[in-house]
Order: C-alpha cells, then structure tokens, then sequence
C-alpha cells in the first residue's frame, strides 16, 4: 500500500539523520544561532537519545509516548515544546514521502506545571528596588527598563541616534544578539516585526536621559564598563546581583510587566499597550496579563 502512494519502504533515514537534515534546512539562516542551538540542545538531550537510532519509517506511537515519558518531569513548557518539533520533524517525513501518517498521536499533550505566572511589583518594591541598586553598574538599565518595558536585548542593543529626548520618544530599530560563544552583535530589528516601534517617555525620564547623553562616550545608551554592549551572560549575571539587594524576586521581564501594568492603570486600551511593549499579536498582551 505505502509503495503504491510513493513512499520508499526501503529506505533507512535514522531519525538522528533525518532531524539533522531538517535542522540544517529549515532552522539554519532563519533563527538566531541562539535559538538553533537550543533546538539542537533539545534534540540532543530529550528525543534522539531515544529514537535517533531508529529509522524514521519505524517509529510508533509507543515510542514517542516513552520519549513523552523520560521527559515527564520537565516543565509544560518544555514538554509542548518537544511535542512541537516531534510533530514538525514528522510531518517534514510525510513532506518528504519517507513515512505515510506521522506516529506523534494527535491526542497527545504536555504534562508538567505551568510556569508561575510572572507577577508585577507594587509601587513600593519598585521603588525599594531603584533605591538600593542604585549604586551598581546595571543601574541604568533598570531603570530604563522600569521605564519603558523595554526587553533586555532591546535595551543593550539601544543607541543614541534612536533616543530623541525633544519628541520624547525611544525608536526601537535594533536589539543586541549573543551567540553561544560570547559574542556580542547588534542586528537591526526586534524580536518579531512588532518590535519594531516608538515608545513614548515621560519628560522626566527624557531628563534623566539627556544628562546623561552630556557625558556618554559611548554609541550605547547603557554600555558596559568597557563602552561595549553587554552580553546575556554578563547582564544575566549582575542582574542575579542585583535581584539579591531585597527579599522578593526581580527579574527583568518582571519590570517589563510591571510597566505594562502601569499603562493599564493609565486608562490605555489593549491596542495601544500591544503597539507600545511590541507583541506581535494583541491576545499574547490579554494572555499574558488578564490577571490584571
């Protein structure tokens, strides 16, 4: 039946093979070498060490399940994203003619926890966080963080032809990419299209920023301690630094839904604050922060 619909019975493409294949056809050039990586990382920690071996043809849904089950105490995230590209690589076979039906069941879904949903600070922890981390480097980014909502490669990434202190407004043209190596780059654009945007300031935060153009000598609004843009690495690190200076959690998206709380609290519409923070799609805003 399989050899009357065009599909090769003989063939003997590993899963391992064929993964690489779509991998390389699909992934590399088109996402970030970040994100490749952590494809890669994911296949090689959590689905070839159990079907790699196998040709595609003969993977079953008995299979996949056991994949599903080594991997049943990592988050829900984690584990739709698994599902994801099991599904993805399969239907590539199908694609392909090397398989007729994929083996991933149509009724499978990620177990695991939820991840906690990332609350906003109050008033006051915002402010006891301002104050004591005032005196350490990240400093100003925090506060432009606070600020703006901007996300953190957005901010490393942010120059001072795209500050505009007279209009008050921030374009957001760039953002800063960090490869697995270390290396730091700036590429033009966002995060998705949407990220691509203005985002308006107040006049005091204009202030604050248009002193501190007098003596930049850096392109960088907020450069590292060698006029260079920070990366990940280093950012993730003094941010742990400066989390440790109170007894609640702060995390850098936190300060983003912070200030994405604000402009509820300001009377903005669902639109407006999408267009503002940059989602590409107005119910990831509603999603996100219903709880509000």
């Amino acid at each position: 039946m399989e050899a009357g619909l065009g599909i090769d019975i003989s063939d003997a493409t590993t899963v391992r093979e064929y993964a690489e294949t779509w991998v390389r056809l699909t992934k590399t050039g088109r996402v970030t070498e970040n994100t490749e990586n952590n494809i890669v990382h994911g296949l090689e920690n959590h689905i070839l060490p159990y079907i790699g071996s196998m040709r595609v043809r003969d993977v079953r849904a008995s299979h996949i399940l056991n994949v599903m089950q080594h991997c049943s105490k990592l988050s829900r995230g984690t584990q739709g994203w698994l599902l994801g590209t099991l599904r993805a690589i399969f239907n590539s076979a199908i694609d392909d003619s090397l398989i007729l039906r994929s083996p991933v069941p149509t009724t499978l879904h990620p177990g695991g926890s939820k991840s906690a949903e990332t609350e906003a600070l109050t008033s006051e922890q915002l402010a006891e966080f301002l104050d004591k981390t005032r005196d350490l480097s990240v400093w100003p980014i925090i506060y432009a963080i606070s600020q703006t909502g901007m996300r953190r490669s957005e901010a490393t990434g942010l120059l001072w032809s795209d500050v505009d202190t007279e209009s008050l407004v921030i374009h957001i043209r760039r953002h800063a990419v960090t490869s697995s190596a270390g290396r730091v780059t700036v590429e033009e654009g966002a995060k998705t299209d949407a990220g691509v945007r203005d985002i308006p300031i107040t006049a005091e935060f204009a202030r604050w920023l248009a002193l501190r153009r007098k003596s930049a000598v850096s392109v960088f609004v907020f450069p590292n301690r060698k006029g260079g843009c920070y990366s990940a690495g280093v950012l993730t690190s003094a941010w742990y630094t400066a989390a440790k200076r109170v007894d609640f959690p702060v995390r850098p998206h936190q300060l983003r839904h912070t200030y994405i709380t604000t402009l509820f609290e300001a009377g903005l519409d669902i639109k407006e604050i999408q267009t503002i923070v940059g989602h590409a799609d107005p119910t990831v805003t509603l999603r996100t922060y219903t709880h509000y």
